[in-house]
């Protein structure tokens, strides 16, 4: 079956640094505008200034930091115009996205489809601590990879490749500024409903899921431009070290 991220091993130190700099960023520990330096994020990892600077470099390329005036970099802050940006877009994809994903899955496709659904409602109903909402963001990547995969259309894909990076951060800031409250109270009100039988109406509701998100947080974020920028300088903890040992073993 086609892989939608195919395993790239990394076995260099700049390569392990890179990716999980990267899922730091996109997972939102650390936070859009916040300063960093590459001593800093070395120190913490417990890898070399080189492959940190290296690490730094390729996402300066990626567009996830910039290097700032001073030396340093900071992580791309997100701006009003960015945010509304990509649910516009989220909210063209997405729903082609479930409807082609819906008409084209397999059986077995289906089924997966239908337990990661579950596993959403089961994550976003009763008490909505921070903890259990926290999945919201992986399992709706995992979701639309899913679906993405099951459409068998490349310029699809492609485009909503091109997404991905955003969709982790644009998730994290939503849930971490604007609380699982709104999150589920966004949830309950217009539930996509992803039904292989009905994959038109399916995109309706994804279209309305999005739609809704975006309307909740415009209303509860209104400084989003100056989000996060007070965040310590570096706060990578014990698990990114963790991850660090554990990829040198």
């Amino acid at each position: 079956m086609t892989q939608l991220h195919p395993p790239t091993p990394e076995p260099s130190l700049a390569g392990i640094a890179y990716r999980l700099l990267r899922e730091q960023v996109r997972g939102g520990a650390l936070r859009p505008g916040q300063m960093v330096t590459a001593r800093q994020l070395a120190l913490r990892l417990g890898i070399g200034l080189p492959p940190v600077g290296e690490a730094l470099s390729r996402l300066a390329r990626d567009g996830l930091v910039r290097r700032t005036a001073l030396g340093g970099y900071q992580i791309n802050p997100i701006t009003r115009k960015s945010f509304d940006d990509f649910f516009l877009t989220w909210q063209l994809i997405g729903p082609e996205i479930a409807r082609a994903g819906l008409r084209a899955a397999t059986d077995s496709q289906a089924d997966r489809i239908d337990r990661l659904v579950s596993e959403v409602d089961s994550v976003v109903a009763g008490d909505p601590t921070h903890r259990k909402i926290a999945r919201f963001p992986e399992l709706g990547v995992a979701l639309f990879d899913l679906l993405a995969v099951a459409a068998t259309n490349a310029p699809l894909l492609e485009a909503y490749r091109s997404l991905m990076d955003d969709f982790a951060l644009m998730w994290s800031v939503l849930l971490t500024d604007d609380g699982p409250d709104s999150l589920r109270a966004a949830y309950l009100g217009s539930r996509p409903k992803l039904d292989r039988g009905a994959p038109d109406r399916a995109a309706e509701t994804v279209r309305e899921f999005i739609e809704a998100c975006h309307a909740r947080a415009r209303r509860s974020v209104p400084a989003l431009g100056m989000i996060s920028t007070h965040v310590d300088g570096c706060r990578l903890d014990h698990q990114m070290r963790i991850a660090v040992r554990d990829t040198l073993r």
